[in-house]
């Protein structure tokens, strides 16, 4: 009877392991990113931000008549309170440098030079982060990573850009996906695309954090990486134990 004890707790641990181990590797995680890549994406406080390049993200087709409404065009000597706005097309998909980061009583005050050109812009950041861009060294890191890799995406539908529109298409859940590329979203606190390629050959779109540089306090975490994907050899560490038709 002992020895029938022993084997039955010994079955349920291994029968546990089996059912969990794929949840537990997905939430071990800081800071939204699987840990193992983590410090590839580390959080940059805004008093640090001089020096970083930063690319704008471009707007849906109905928003872009607003322009960049928090950016003007710096000139010294200026009211550096008067917000004028951007056109979209001067700055859309564009890359600046952060010249100069100045602590202005509760606010920031962001000056950017464009690259290419002697063109200065400047913004107002009021909650440490600053509107419409994403941060290069994380667009470079994450392509160094998974472009051209597979991860398992958890999401339920992909994007697609049907002229100046954006549908969806469904997808099974826990499918394994090809990374074509990352590049710049439009969503501020989900700034980074993933175009991926399904087995069946469809192409779509997910946007996530990668990290929580320039991410407001109370949205980090909302659009994580781990929430849209599982990395592939986590996964397969305990192959074909789950229904991919459900989460876990």
């Amino acid at each position: 009877m002992r020895y029938l004890r022993v084997f039955l707790v010994v079955i349920s641990v291994l029968v546990g392991a089996w059912i969990v181990t794929p949840v537990a590797l997905a939430q071990k995680e800081a800071n939204g990113l699987p840990e193992s890549v983590a410090k590839q994406f580390p959080t940059k406080p805004i008093a640090e931000w001089a020096g970083e390049k930063v690319v704008f993200l471009r707007m849906a087709s109905n928003l872009r008549h607003y322009g960049y409404q928090m950016y003007r065009k710096y000139e010294e000597g200026e009211d550096e309170d008067l917000i004028a706005g951007t056109p979209y097309e001067t700055l859309a998909g564009k890359t600046v440098t952060i010249q100069k980061v100045e602590k202005e009583g509760e606010y920031w005050r962001i000056i950017f030079a464009l690259d290419g050109t002697e063109d200065k812009y400047q913004t107002t950041a009021y909650n440490e982060t600053i509107d419409n861009v994403a941060f290069v060294y994380a667009l470079e890191s994450a392509k160094k990573l998974w472009k051209g890799k597979k991860l398992i995406c958890l999401a339920g539908a992909l994007g697609s850009i049907q002229g100046n529109t954006t549908d969806f298409f469904n997808i099974k859940r826990f499918c394994p996906v090809t990374v074509v590329d990352i590049v710049p979203g439009e969503y501020d606190h989900k700034p980074y695309r993933f175009w991926l390629k399904t087995e069946t050959g469809q192409e779509g779109f997910t946007d996530t954090q990668l990290g929580t540089t320039n991410i407001a306090d109370i949205l980090q975490g909302s659009e994580a990486f781990n929430e849209a994907f599982l990395l592939r050899a986590c996964y397969e560490l305990n192959p074909c134990r789950c229904d991919v038709s459900k989460p876990f």
